[in-house]
């Protein structure tokens, strides 16, 4: 009997730690079957068998209890293709847009190294469908490498968030999060009904490498191959916010990425002057594109319209600078205060072939293109920047004279002591002059040719106007 006891307990031993009896997946289907259907056919090894995610589970949904089962890697391989489907019949033909509900990373999952989750575009719909706190995040992880989200619809879903949780505050809802080392890239995803009321800014779409660490890296203290390309943000419902973003940090910049092809629309100033110059927790800035400690991405083709900042360079007083940087043939339309900022030390940087134009609705004074200059660990704010074959326009069909919008202009902040523009070079750009002014750019007479007006007139150095200082800028015209 003891023989027998000891023989049992062996066999136990074994059937818990012994790997499954078929392969482990590297593949894995979901989709759309109808709320809470089940059928023990749906394995989810093909389209055809996609498990059903659209249903609630052992308290969170069924989406969230397969992205949860994801993680062990005794039955899913470590390198994990994830497929997201729409709205399927029961032969796995796709039929309509489907819905996906999720808690995000409120569910208990988190994005993984080395998965791809990818859908169908419109017809794949993840919705994050309730919230037990005011903070969530539809993808998101950390220390994460070769990881690509791509091809499916992001429903942030903030409006009916917010009229569901009255009591919560500081809310902030976001999209994708991901961050890491190396090859993170989110491709062809909307998203839409994000909010920021929090004093927080939210990054709706971001890519961060605050996590990094050498064994993630293939260039030491550098991250690479990150890319956000033909993403759409849209709907954002207010509050403080960069819609798309690549941020480094002071250990681990971004060395080689690409933001291309994609579109980012706030509501308008006019209709939604609660976001823009209210006094509730709607009201915030929001950058369409954002870029901090970078040393040589690319940001090409993109779209922007109203929000306060069509791109912002801005990473703080004490965070060091940004370098390489290129911003190609973008279009910033309607930003309510500045097209562009460039601080925060950026350095060695090209802007080329840009469109800015400022519209109606914006604040008095408005400026296209500004120029920081701080004290910084990099250097003096801005500087070795060169600016060429870009378009400078203003469509605001009233003029106030007495606080011009401006073309160029530079902003004093954190107690700068030192000339911004050294080493700046403008070149073959056209302005709308003299509708727009320039309000500073002192020290960049060497780098000034072939500048013009709309009408190809040659346009001499302006120099520096010294009327109607911005209130708040200590030093203005030397």
């Amino acid at each position: 009997m003891k023989k027998l006891l000891l023989l049992l307990t062996c066999l136990s031993a074994i059937s818990w730690t012994q790997t499954p009896s078929y392969a482990v997946r590297t593949e894995v289907y979901l989709a759309d079957r109808g709320w809470n259907v089940t059928n023990p056919a749906w394995d989810g090894l093909s389209q055809a068998t996609a498990y059903n995610v659209n249903g609630w589970g052992q308290n969170k949904y069924w989406f969230d209890e397969h992205m949860s089962s994801f993680a062990d890697t005794n039955y899913y391989a470590a390198t994990l293709a994830i497929h997201l489907f729409g709205r399927i019949n029961d032969s796995g033909v796709e039929t309509a847009q489907g819905t996906l509900p999720t808690y995000g990373n409120l569910g208990a999952w988190s994005v993984k190294p080395n998965w791809t989750i990818s859908g169908t575009g419109a017809n794949s719909q993840v919705f994050l469908k309730d919230v037990n706190q005011s903070e969530a995040v539809v993808f998101y992880g950390t220390g994460l490498t070769n990881v690509t989200i791509r091809d499916f619809v992001i429903n942030c879903n903030g409006s009916q968030l917010m009229s569901q949780h009255p009591t919560f505050t500081n809310w902030m809802i976001r999209a994708i999060v991901l961050d890491g080392g190396d090859n993170l890239k989110v491709s062809n995803v909307t998203a839409f009904y994000g909010v920021g009321r929090s004093s927080t800014e939210s990054f709706f779409i971001m890519l961060g490498s605050s996590t990094a660490t050498s064994s993630l890296v293939s260039v030491p203290n550098r991250v690479s191959g990150w890319e956000i390309s033909n993403c759409t943000v849209d709907d954002y419902l207010g509050g403080y916010c960069s819609a798309i973003t690549m941020n480094g940090s002071s250990s681990y910049k971004v060395k080689d990425g690409w933001v291309s092809g994609c579109h980012v629309t706030f509501p308008p100033p006019a209709s939604h002057t609660e976001m823009y110059t209210g006094t509730g927790d709607a009201k915030g800035s929001m950058f369409a594109y954002n870029s901090c400690l970078v040393d040589g991405i690319t940001f090409t083709n993109n779209v922007s319209q109203y929000g306060h900042r069509g791109h912002n360079n801005d990473c703080g007083s004490t965070s060091g600078d940004s370098t390489g940087m290129k911003l190609i043939a973008n279009t910033y339309n309607g930003p309510y205060a500045w097209g562009l900022l460039l601080g925060s030390s950026a350095t060695n940087c090209v802007m080329d072939g840009n469109t800015i134009v400022l519209q109606d609705g914006h604040v008095a004074g408005a400026t296209a293109l500004v120029i920081g200059a701080e004290n910084l660990p990099g250097g003096a704010g801005a500087h070795h920047w060169t600016i060429k074959n870009n378009v400078f326009r203003d469509d605001s069909t009233t003029v106030d004279t007495n606080n011009r919008n401006r073309a160029i202009g530079y902003y004093e902040y954190f107690s700068a002591s030192t000339t911004p523009y050294v080493g700046m070079v403008f070149q073959n750009n056209k302005f709308e002059t003299p509708k727009m002014a320039f309000q500073y750019i002192t020290g960049a007479e060497s780098g000034w040719s072939g500048n013009t007006d709309l009408s190809l007139n040659a346009l001499s150095y302006p120099g520096c106007d010294s009327s109607n200082p911005p209130a708040g800028v200590t030093r203005y015209c030397p």
